[in-house]
């Protein structure tokens, strides 16, 4: 028996000194970079593409077998004005030895520094990397991996570059100072990583960090697992404090699946302002989904759901919103909706229900469409002055001068109505202003594109004894017409006159017609007594 074990040790020994040797040889008198000219070759042949290799290749070998690449070049494929599609300043692999005898892969780890990578779609919609081959089934390296386990130590990537460039949108997103570190990778089983990484594009700035726990499972070809965003903020709409918590799951057939809350403390999009955000998030079949989110809005509350299909080249987005006991004065300021001189203040409970598509502000306001529904309580028109305009309208039918002072503002019980929106041009046709003297109905459009309002307010004087005299002076049973028109920002107000005019005459014939007819009548109960002999 200690004979047989001396054997074994023997052959053990035998084993290791042909492996040292064998790297050893391999080492001396295999340069690696004779390979370059093969790799070049194959890469050239396998995907169609430019392969640059400046860099050094260099071999390792105690404790584990690696090599080291140095600097890399991938072209792009023809029609791209860039020629560069990926870069490599180095990367390094290391492999035990001993493992590979028993199909197992063992790395002490994986390091890959200063990665750029141009992703493009030119003005065509042609993007350059769908040509890349990705291989048969059953070459596939997902089934090759299947039957070898897999198991590196550390992979690191150190300030990695991501350029997002759509020709045909004009637009461009960079992601860089990307650096990830993942540990004791392996197949089937959860293991960590940690990523950070700056992102910019026109308009907006960010940082990300997070944390994340993957599994790849290599027999149904998926990868899953939870997702933490650290809170960031966004330049543009500011956002602070954001953060979230996912549940993501991605298949062979780049089916991607999210599922998730996210918090913000602030969102602001130009001066509108959003406290207190929790909003829960699903991702799947390229439908975003955020349900029954939630926050502090002027004062009151904004709860709603919205829901972006990015499933078209052009992504369509479905707005509802539910707003309760929101002081209007500040939100209709913030936007912009109003200037110093025409203001509207009150408690408004509003509900809305719109559609849009569109990438920028000025297309999503001409695609919006939807319709809605308001009620603003105990508030103040400023600058309209109904109570003035009323006397105005009174000194105009009794031909007197102008009368009464402009307090340049209306107080109002209520203010209801619901609204249509199409192309972005909202239509009201049942506007109801309650004020202590007058009630008012109102009906026009108002173009949110053009900026333009074309609005009319029919008021009826509120009935009383003075007013219910049947007198043309008096102006109960006369709508006032008054018409609001021009710039949103610069309205006209004032009467219309011409249309008050015809109902004063109108009035003044209704009046001298039933005063004849009460004469006729008199008259012809007189004569019908002499007839009868009374």
């Amino acid at each position: 028996m200690s004979k047989l074990i001396k054997i074994l040790l023997s052959l053990i020994v035998v084993i290791i000194l042909c492996v040292v040797v064998g790297g050893a040889l391999l080492m001396t008198f295999v340069n690696p970079n004779r390979f370059k000219p093969l790799i070049i070759e194959q890469v050239q042949k396998n995907i169609g593409r430019q392969l640059t290799m400046d860099g050094n290749l260099s071999w390792s070998f105690y404790p584990s077998f690696g090599i080291k690449v140095g600097h890399v070049i991938l072209n792009n494929p023809s029609g791209f004005q860039s020629t560069l599609f990926a870069e490599l300043e180095s990367a390094t692999l290391s492999v035990k030895l001993l493992p590979l005898f028993h199909s197992k892969i063992e790395s002490s780890g994986m390091t890959i520094k200063g990665l750029t990578l141009n992703l493009i779609t030119n003005a065509n919609g042609t993007n350059n990397w769908g040509d890349l081959k990705t291989g048969s089934a059953k070459t596939s390296p997902s089934n090759a991996a299947a039957g070898m386990m897999i198991a590196i130590k550390a992979i690191d990537v150190i300030d990695a570059k991501i350029n997002w460039i759509n020709q045909k949108t004009q637009t461009k997103l960079v992601i860089d100072k990307f650096n990830l570190t993942a540990k004791d990778v392996a197949l089937d089983q959860s293991f960590p990583i940690n990523f950070k990484f700056h992102a910019l594009d026109k308009e907006r700035e960010f940082n990300i960090s997070g944390h994340s726990n993957i599994l790849i499972n290599s027999q149904n070809q998926t990868v899953s697992g939870k997702l933490t965003l650290n809170p960031f903020d966004i330049s543009n709409p500011e956002i602070k404090n954001l953060s979230g918590d996912f549940d993501f799951a991605t298949t062979a057939s780049k089916k991607v699946s999210l599922k998730g809350d996210m918090h913000a403390d602030l969102m602001q999009v130009n001066k509108v302002k959003i406290t207190a955000i929790a909003a829960p998030v699903r991702y799947a079949n390229d439908m975003l989904s955020l349900y029954h989110v939630t926050g502090n809005f002027y004062q009151g509350k904004i709860n709603g759901d919205a829901v972006v299909n990015l499933s078209a080249a052009v992504p369509s987005i479905t707005l509802y919103a539910n707003l309760a006991d929101v002081q209007i004065g500040p939100l209709v300021e913030d936007l912009g909706a109003q200037n110093k001189s025409y203001k509207i203040k009150g408690t408004g409970n509003i509900q809305l229900h719109t559609t849009t598509s569109g990438t920028d502000g000025k297309v999503l306001l001409q695609n919006l469409n939807g319709n809605g529904q308001f009620n603003i309580s105990n508030g103040v028109l400023e600058g309209l002055d109904v109570g003035y305009l009323i006397q105005k309208a009174y000194n105009t039918v009794k031909g007197q001068p102008l009368s009464g002072q402009d307090t340049n503002q209306t107080q109002f019980s209520s203010l209801t109505g619901s609204v249509t929106i199409t192309k972005g041009v909202v239509t009201n046709n049942d506007l109801l202003l309650s004020a202590s003297k007058a009630t008012s109905k109102g009906n026009g459009q108002i173009d949110l594109v053009n900026q333009q309002i074309n609005y009319t307010l029919q008021t009826a004087v509120k009935a009383d004894a003075q007013s219910t005299k049947n007198d043309i002076k008096n102006l109960y049973g006369i709508t006032i017409p008054i018409r609001i028109t021009g710039s949103l920002t610069h309205p006209n107000i004032g009467l219309d006159l011409n249309n008050l005019a015809q109902q004063a005459a109108s009035k003044e014939f209704q009046n001298v017609k039933e005063k004849a007819i009460e004469r006729v009548k008199q008259k012809a109960g007189g004569l019908l007594k002499n007839l009868l002999g009374n």
